[in-house]
């Protein structure tokens, strides 16, 4: 983290970090597949974030969206960091097929130095989520 936040919210920064440490240590034990699907929603709402598309909620509903399209077995190990991920109700067909043409189009990365692409593809090849925090 930079040194500017440091200085400013020395105390927020350390809880933040403490939870991102758990967070990580849990996350760790998942398998591969599981992570690059933690990455990819991550990674996701930096971009519609940046894109400046959509605001906090329509996000939120956006990407619980995308997620309830993912396999039952993802979803059900993802309930092991977010417990309950796997109850999200699943959207029409027609609907979901938009979302996640929209999902696919706004993480495309074709430069690995725009919009933090290279980061993206390393997380999505090592599976290492700590890297993902630069998406936050």
């Amino acid at each position: 983290m930079s040194d500017k936040l440091q200085k400013r919210f020395p105390a927020i920064l350390k809880k933040f970090m403490a939870a991102a440490k758990k967070f990580f240590k849990r996350s760790n034990a998942l398998p591969l597949e599981v992570k690059r699907v933690l990455a990819t929603i991550v990674y996701l709402n930096y971009r519609l974030r940046h894109r400046g598309e959509m605001n906090y909620e329509a996000r939120f509903d956006f990407i619980a969206n995308h997620v309830a399209g993912l396999p039952e077995a993802v979803k059900e190990e993802l309930d092991k960091v977010f417990p309950r991920m796997s109850e999200i109700k699943v959207p029409d067909p027609d609907e979901l097929e938009k979302i996640n043409a929209k999902a696919k189009n706004a993480i495309a990365c074709e430069d690995p130095t725009v919009n933090k692409c290279g980061v993206y593809k390393r997380v999505m090849k090592t599976g290492n989520l700590e890297d993902a925090i630069q998406f936050i």
